[in-house]
Parts: C-alpha cells; structure tokens; sequence
C-alpha cells in the first residue's frame, strides 16, 4: 500500500520534471558510450554512468518542489528508484553499444 502512494505522491513530480528527467537519462547514456570503450561488463559500466551522472540527479530533484517538500523518508526511496532505473537504462544502453562494437 506505501509503494502506491508513493506513487501517487511522485507522479507530479514525473510530469514537472520530465525534461530534466530526460537530461539525467541523457548523461547515463552519454557516458555509458564513453567507458563502453573499456573491456569492463554492462553493470559495471551502468554503475560509473550512475554515479557519474550523480550531480545532474541532484539539480533533476532540486526542480521540483514536490520532491524538496516530501519526507526524508520519500526522498530516499525515491532517489534510490532513480538510481536503480538509471543503472537499468546504463546496463541496457551498454548492451547496446556492445552489439555496435
């Protein structure tokens, strides 16, 4: 029942933030072609492209005043969900560029 509140709770702040959503799926992306040139697996290289894409998650939450007035709790939950779809996204889009290669 919490995780569908939450998502009640974080579906505005997908419709405010949808560009800059984008822009962190972006850097993911733009990364994960840049060490896709390294020998390493597609989890590992989806993690540096997290982490590495750490700072434009920040400003993507600092947008939205729904995020910064929700809960410690709701604001962990939810930025662990970011970074667990973006290193989905990284693992895929270094799938990806495996297959160019």
């Amino acid at each position: 029942m919490k995780k569908i509140g939450l998502v009640f709770i974080l579906i505005p702040f997908f419709a405010q933030a949808d560009l800059s959503a984008s822009s962190y799926y972006k850097c993911i992306k733009d990364n994960v072609v840049k060490y896709s040139k390294t020998n390493e697996s597609a989890d590992s290289i989806a993690s540096a492209a997290v982490t590495s894409c750490g700072s434009v998650l920040g400003e993507v939450l600092k947008s939205s005043t729904q995020f910064m007035n929700a809960s410690a709790e709701a604001k962990s939950k939810f930025i662990a969900d970011m970074k667990a779809q973006g290193k989905e996204a990284g693992i895929k889009y270094a799938m990806d560029e495996k297959l160019k290669n």
